[in-house]
């Protein structure tokens, strides 16, 4: 019996998608921050540093701790 040709990696993916727009999803790619990455931690530390720093600090800070869960849940 002849086995089938294996599917190339770029036909697998192909096939999963297809198979997901089945179902009624759609294929999104983000790109998150590598904080494995020195230079994207320095980033972010430098940042942080900044907003310390700044006179309108205590609205900056209220303002990332308002919106770290989203969406609020006074919005049901």
């Amino acid at each position: 019996m002849n086995k089938p040709e294996p599917l190339t990696p770029r036909e697998r993916v192909a096939r999963r998608r297809a198979v997901l727009r089945a179902q009624g999803l759609k294929v999104k790619q983000i790109y998150v921050p590598d904080l494995s990455d020195p230079r994207i931690r320095r980033e972010i530390h430098d940042d942080c540093q900044r907003i310390a720093a700044s006179p309108g600090r205590e609205e900056e800070i209220a303002f990332a701790e308002a919106i770290q869960y989203w969406p609020p849940d006074d919005l049901d």
